[in-house]
């Protein structure tokens, strides 16, 4: 048996990712641990979270707010989400930004295990510009998306792809549609995934640390156990202290709407 430690879009809150790894040690030890991306933005603590991400050696992705805090390019980013990216750029140490600039957006195989990691979707989509496919861009929230993301996964040859950017606990099938008995916006534990399938792949995505969007405040973060014959998928969330990284954002002039849907998980 293997065990995994799934993280995704931390988004420079230390709070909530020091709680997620106080609480994930009731559930461990982890052969792996992963981050799938985003691990700045949004939030005040951009140094902060990347030295815990590296003392922890998770393997880590970049998303595309790790690709605009590094590069200081905001393309394609909301105000509010380059207010934030613009704070956090300026405020990144040197050996933090070579961290986030070394990490790759392609997709990580561990072939192994037969797992993938990606931000945002195995379905690359190519930049206009250089024709580089931009794994990190893309939103997987819908029947079309999560058909085309399998697929594109199986071309690696693995049977669990792992995923985040949409901020949303979601366990997606082969079967041209989300799965509805687990509905991707809930409110309190979700019941484990058991996969026994090894003809197809399963997509999984462990929702947010920082800034989770499914109605709950709390962060979010996924187990995974790799048996010889199943998968199993387990949703974890975690309560912290939004109060304090509220208190935070606040110091630092981060914009208003960030700070408020902290309380709402939205």
């Amino acid at each position: 048996m293997t065990r995994l430690l799934v993280t995704s879009d931390i988004h420079s809150n230390l709070s909530a990712l020091e709680a997620v790894l106080n609480d994930a040690q009731k559930h461990g030890p982890y052969d792996r641990k992963y981050c799938t991306g985003d691990v700045v933005g949004y939030g005040p603590f951009p140094n902060e979270v990347i030295q815990v991400i590296r003392h922890h050696q998770f393997i880590t992705i970049q998303g595309n707010h790790d690709r605009a805090v590094f590069s200081g390019n905001f393309d394609g980013l909301t105000r509010y989400a380059r207010a934030a990216a613009i704070h956090n750029h300026c405020i990144l140490s040197d050996d933090s930004r070579e961290f986030l600039s070394r990490l790759g957006n392609s997709p990580h195989i561990d072939r192994t295990l037969g797992i993938a990691l990606v931000h945002g979707s195995f379905a690359g989509l190519p930049h206009q510009e250089t024709g580089r496919a931009r794994f990190e861009d893309i939103y997987v929230t819908d029947a079309d998306s999560a058909t085309k993301a399998i697929a594109a996964a199986e071309q690696y040859g693995v049977r669990l792809g792992i995923f985040g950017h949409t901020h949303i606990p979601t366990y997606a099938t082969y079967k041209s549609k989300i799965d509805s008995s687990f509905n991707q916006y809930f409110i309190g534990p979700v019941k484990p995934v058991v996969s026994r399938t090894k003809k197809h792949s399963i997509l999984f995505n462990p929702g947010s640390v920082g800034q989770p969007r499914n109605f709950s405040p709390a962060a979010s973060y996924g187990v995974v156990t790799i048996g010889k014959c199943r998968i199993v998928l387990e949703w974890m969330q975690v309560p912290y202290d939004i109060a304090s990284t509220q208190a935070a954002m606040r110091k630092e002039k981060l914009p208003p709407m960030l700070i408020s849907r902290l309380l709402c998980g939205a």
